[in-house]
Formats: structure tokens, sequence, C-alpha cells
């Protein structure tokens, strides 16, 4: 079991490495981080930009500043410097940490609670026993409530609430079809 947990740290590694590398260039070529000093108005001075450049250490190659920032945080747990000077990108992201995880959880919770609840009723409705429509119309309303009352988490998609209204009206269709058929 060790020996599993080391081969699969040492195989993070790389994977660390490459995906850190290809952030860094989607963040290099995706936006010049001097524009918004080259935009005032008046501009500042081609010093100032190049004091700029070299405190942001644009004045290397990609190589070498994805070089620079990565030393620098595994060595010394320094994120790089800010284009605002009064901002300390580490504190930052501590900031941002706690909502972060709270979001995290809050997604597992649901998504644990959807993957139970749809199997459930998946299994419930194959087997036409009289709980699994119950634990399906359970699982359609939830999704829609959780779509319309937390729109800013999970997007609040009318169209999947649309479809789950439609689905639940099907259903409740071909349930009062069959009722109707069935002798007795």
């Amino acid at each position: 079991m060790f020996a599993f947990a080391v081969r699969r740290l040492l195989v993070s590694i790389p994977v660390f490495l490459l995906s850190t590398f290809l952030v860094f260039l989607l963040v290099a070529y995706g936006a010049d981080p001097l524009a918004q000093f080259k935009a005032r108005n008046p501009p500042p001075s081609q010093a100032t930009l190049n004091a700029l450049a070299n405190q942001l250490y644009l004045n290397h190659g990609l190589l070498d500043r994805y070089w620079h920032w990565l030393t620098q945080l595994i060595l010394h747990g320094n994120w790089g410097p800010s284009i605002n000077t009064a901002t300390d990108i580490g504190q930052l992201l501590r900031s941002s940490l706690t909502l972060t995880l709270r979001l995290v959880v809050l997604a597992m919770v649901v998504a644990v609670f959807f993957a139970i609840i749809d199997l459930v009723a998946g299994v419930g409705l194959w087997l036409a026993a009289p709980w699994g429509a119950v634990v399906w119309l359970t699982s359609v309303i939830s999704m829609a409530a959780v779509e319309l009352l937390f729109p800013q988490i999970y997007g609040g998609n009318m169209w999947v609430v649309v479809m789950d209204v439609l689905l639940l009206g099907m259903y409740l269709g071909l349930s009062l079809m069959a009722a109707r058929q069935q002798p007795g």
C-alpha cells in the first residue's frame, strides 16, 4: 500500500509540472500585465514601464519566468509579484481558501445526494417498486429546486427546470394512463 502511494505521488509530479506550465503559458500569452498602465492618460514613461517589466520579471523568456516562479513558489512559498504592489497574492489565496473549501464541500454533498438518489430512483423504477416513483419525484423536484434557489452556484439554467417539469408531467400522465388500464 505504501509503495502504491509513493508511486502515485511520483506520477503526480509530472502532472503538476505540465498543468502549471500550461496555465502559466495561457496566462503569459493571454493578457498583457502592463496593459492597464499603458492605457493611462497620460501614459507612464518608458522608464516606468521598464521598471514594472523588470519587477514582474517580464524582461526574461517564458521558460526563465516559469522556472523563476516555480522555484520561488516551492522553495519560499512566494507566489510572485502582483501588478498591484500593495497586494500579496499569497494572502489573497489564503483568504479565498475558506470560501473555496465551503463551496467544494457543498458541491460534493449535493453531487453525492443526487448520485445516490438518482441511482435508487432508477433501480426503483426499473423494478417497478412503489417507492421508486416517490424517490424519482423527490429527485426531480430537488434538482429543479437547486437550480432555482442557488443560481449563482449551479448556473440557474432554466432549461433544466423546464425539462424537469416536462419529465414530471410525462411521468404523471403515463402513470394515470397505466392506472386506468389496470383491471380492478
